[in-house]
């Protein structure tokens, strides 16, 4: 994970980079607030209570991954549909506060 994405500059969440080749999703406020609220580099929503007061939602109760960030020094998990949400799976970036960017469709 760090070889491949270390070396890009930071993303906004909804935003594209300078370079301009991927695009981070826009979030909302609440996905941002439990994303802030989760651990940097392989952290998941078990940090929650501490940090916010609230629990995963239900539908997440036995999905550690839902919600969580992905670590810099293993493999990423596969990307399913939907990957730029971080409430579909592991794929919050490892520092960062959005999911991992997606690569933009650009002309030519």
């Amino acid at each position: 994970m760090r070889e491949s994405i270390a070396r890009f500059p930071a993303t906004p969440t909804g935003g594209t980079p300078d370079f301009q080749i991927h695009l981070a999703a826009a979030a909302s406020n609440r996905n941002l607030e439990h994303l802030r609220a989760t651990s940097h580099d392989g952290g998941d929503r078990r940090s929650w209570p501490a940090a916010t007061g609230r629990r995963a939602p239900p539908a997440a109760a036995a999905d550690t991954d839902v919600y969580g960030r992905m670590c810099w020094d293993r493999p990423a998990p596969a990307l399913m549909g939907r990957c730029y949400s971080v409430s579909n799976g592991r794929y919050g970036h490892p520092v960062q506060s959005r999911a991992v960017s997606l690569p933009a469709l650009v002309p030519g």
